[in-house]
């Protein structure tokens, strides 16, 4: 019971303003700076910056907290591209026996012209405490990502409007939140990219990130978010059809982070 009531605690400290489903290592490296990027991650970012990706892709991704084997996630997404827009699905998978949660997910992207998109998700969250057993709820989501110029993308992301929350003392991920950011890219090789994050009954969160491409096919990534002062670091391979990330977080708090993430090309 002791160990139950720990993990918990670090649980809410870490998970409140919903990083659980904050999936893939790219993001994990840019500090979560992620509203306003396109790939297979938008799954869990901004469901309309699907909208601009043209080829089928599935993606996998596996976060350890800490050190904690009870403290990690494991996420999947699948993008299916069509003329009149593009369908996805995603899943993710959080905790221990004794607490556990899960998502799974629908989602629908569009575009509309070259330099506007716009997407929602809907999904059904399970939450399992060994004392109380499972609960379900319904959440959805909607984005809309846009082009105002050439070299720079606008993302803003909301995350369960109507607040739907478990029926429990213990409420991690499911607070109504609003994301918002942009990202700047002066030249092929180099993107800054920067987010607000504002979850209900919590302050905001600001972040940073920089990624930087070696020879088309490397990346270097690093981020930094505060007020929670977490530094972020990674690494990105690009092989033809697949791509392989590595992220490091680490809080002064409660120590290091690591992910790893392949999305491939279908």
């Amino acid at each position: 019971m002791k160990r139950l009531i720990l993990l918990l605690l670090i649980s809410y400290s870490c998970f409140s303003q919903n990083y659980t489903y904050f999936a893939g290592s790219r993001s994990s490296s840019l500090a979560h700076s992620s509203v306003s990027l396109v790939d297979i991650w938008s799954s869990f970012h901004n469901q309309a910056s699907l909208a601009f990706i043209e080829a089928d892709q599935i993606a996998i991704s596996y976060q350890n907290r800490f050190g904690l084997k009870d403290l990690s996630t494991a996420s999947l997404a699948y993008l299916k591209s069509y003329p009149f827009g593009n369908l996805g699905i995603n899943i993710s998978a959080f905790g221990f026996e004794q607490f556990n949660q899960s998502k799974m997910a629908l989602n629908f992207s569009r575009k509309f012209g070259e330099s506007l998109s716009m997407g929602a998700q809907a999904n059904i969250e399970n939450q399992f405490i060994e004392e109380k057993g499972n609960q379900s709820i319904f959440t959805w989501e909607f984005g809309i990502l846009s082009k105002p110029l050439k070299k720079v993308q606008v993302g803003i992301h909301l995350y369960n409007p109507m607040n739907s929350n478990w029926e429990s003392e213990i409420d991690i991920n499911t607070n109504l939140g609003l994301r918002f950011g942009a990202n700047y890219s002066p030249n092929p090789e180099t993107l800054i990219c920067a987010e607000i994050q504002k979850w209900a009954d919590w302050p905001e969160t600001y972040s940073l990130g920089f990624e930087y491409s070696f020879f088309q096919y490397l990346l270097l990534r690093c981020g930094f978010a505060f007020p929670d002062n977490s530094q972020h670091f990674g690494l990105g391979l690009k092989l033809k059809k697949l791509q392989i990330d590595q992220a490091l977080e680490y809080s002064s708090f409660l120590g290091s982070s690591l992910s790893l993430s392949l999305n491939y090309e279908i």
